[in-house]
């Protein structure tokens, strides 16, 4: 069920409750903004169809705390030691760090250009930049086979190495 608000002339805002497939629980998405209601009920229909689709939408799930829950769950005691210590080592000293209390949906693929960017320009060799972005984009790719997101922003990424790069 959805509900629209003229928020004042040129912002409405619109709510979306639907019942979560997986837990029983009632859910809500809300977006204000829009510039008119006709693009009030497309964005609606865009997250409706999302939802339907099994896109979880409405997550509220940090990236801290989804690489958490993916350490423990898909890594713990099913990769070597030390490939644990070192996926470990990168979500706790890179990429937390950087990315604080971002949200899984907010994360984007310019984002996280950005983020490899300052990793280089930070003076880490190449190889270090490789091994924190293949951490990254394994978690990513289990975000978006679980349906939380619809692309992997980690894809395609520029890793370069700093000492040719003219200032």
């Amino acid at each position: 069920m959805a509900s629209f608000k003229r928020i004042f002339p040129g912002n409405w805002s619109f709510r979306y409750k639907y019942k979560d497939k997986i837990t029983g629980k009632q859910r809500e998405v809300k977006r204000q903004g829009v510039q008119s209601k006709p693009l009030a009920e497309k964005a609606y229909e865009e997250i409706k169809r999302s939802i339907q689709l099994g896109f979880d939408s409405a997550s509220n799930e940090t990236l801290a705390e989804f690489l958490e829950f993916w350490l423990k769950e898909y890594k713990e005691g099913k990769i070597a030691k030390n490939t644990y210590r070192i996926h470990e080592r990168n979500i706790k000293n890179y990429i937390v760090p950087y990315f604080q209390n971002i949200q899984l949906d907010d994360l984007s693929y310019k984002l996280y250009q950005k983020f490899i960017n300052h990793l280089i320009e930070s003076s880490y060799s190449k190889r270090t930049v490789e091994i924190v972005h293949s951490t990254m984009y394994g978690a990513m790719q289990k975000v978006k086979i679980l349906r939380k997101i619809h692309d992997n922003p980690c894809t395609d990424v520029s890793i370069y190495s700093a000492k040719g790069k003219i200032k």
